[in-house]
């Protein structure tokens, strides 16, 4: 037979053969503002539902008893919120396209948290513009809403006529900026403010007295209706409670109801709303009667120029002040 040995194989082709092959790593896939906000939403309703409700329930009782009587200030702060939120997603969503960098990345999170915080200051050293900014972009809800409806009504201009459109949102957005500016919006935040915290702080106190009776410590007061059976739940459920009549029942007297009018309410519903309304009432009276009286200050208010120039001259002429005196 033939010789049957191999040729030996040159060096280059050897490294060739022997040579492990390259590794190559993936890049961290990069994540889009829509995927952060998302991620941001569904801790928070982790957060609503899950662990330490006596957290969620004491910031509604705060949050809700500063929009009881202050609604312009939460106001304010809704807006600086906004705009932290949205620099903060905006910012870490382009420093991970730009590095690579994935979600658990603290770099990111920096950049964001900085980014964040500096819009929230330009916006509280510009909330004039700023309110006017979330004023324009009420009118755009309204305008489109008023769009809808009138195409419903039959308008069908509205739907294929753009300079009509056009014409409809100019006007409503312009309308809605000229009433921020001149702040004939505060009546009706102090209004809605008002309502709203009171839900809050309701369903806050409800959370609180059925944690007390399901430990126990409301034994004397519930022993006269041994009815009276309580049922916890997240502090978003006494929330919900109060806000639809079809969500789940919770409360110290769950399972119990009235009939009022020929309409069944629920008595952790109805005692809750009760004590929501009495809260409405007495911080929309506050807040109306805190506007007035600003009102009355600023349109009695003299200019400091002129009670400067009055102090001077004692009272007398303000030429006296404006012109040198004559030698």
């Amino acid at each position: 037979g033939g010789d049957t040995t191999k040729p030996p194989m040159k060096r280059d082709e050897e490294d060739k053969t022997t040579q492990p092959p390259e590794e190559t790593t993936t890049p961290a896939p990069v994540q889009s503002a829509e995927g952060i906000l998302h991620k941001m939403c569904m801790g928070v309703a982790k957060q609503l539902r899950g662990g330490h409700q006596w957290v969620n329930a004491l910031v509604a009782f705060i949050f809700g008893i500063v929009m009881v009587f202050d609604g312009e200030y939460v106001f304010r702060w809704l807006i600086i919120g906004a705009v932290f939120l949205l620099c903060c997603v905006v910012a870490m969503s382009d420093v991970s396209a730009a590095w690579g960098l994935d979600s658990h990345s603290y770099v990111r999170s920096f950049v964001g948290l900085e980014v964040g915080a500096l819009g929230a200051y330009l916006a509280l050293l510009g909330m004039e513009g700023m309110q006017a900014a979330v004023g324009a972009l009420l009118g755009g809800v309204v305008a489109y809403q008023a769009q809808q409806h009138l195409i419903a009504w039959g308008a069908v201009y509205f739907d294929t006529h753009k300079s009509l459109v056009l014409l409809l949102y100019t006007v409503i957005v312009l309308l809605s900026v000229f009433l921020f500016k001149r702040k004939m919006h505060l009546r009706a935040l102090a209004i809605v403010s008002a309502a709203a915290g009171g839900v809050l702080v309701a369903s806050a106190m409800a959370w609180a007295l059925t944690d007390m009776a399901l430990r126990g410590w409301l034994d004397p007061v519930l022993d006269a209706d041994p009815s009276a059976v309580p049922k916890d739940g997240p502090w978003l459920d006494f929330f919900l409670l109060l806000v639809s009549p079809s969500s789940p029942d919770v409360g110290v007297f769950s399972g119990q109801s009235w009939g009022v009018f020929g309409q069944v309410w629920r008595i952790d519903r109805a005692l809750g709303l009760c004590f929501a309304f009495v809260l409405f009432l007495a911080g929309a009276a506050t807040q109306l009667r805190m506007l007035r009286r600003r009102q009355a200050t600023s349109e009695g208010a003299a200019p400091a120029g002129a009670v400067k120039a009055r102090e001077i001259c004692g009272g007398a002429d303000l030429r006296c002040a404006l012109l040198p005196a004559e030698a």
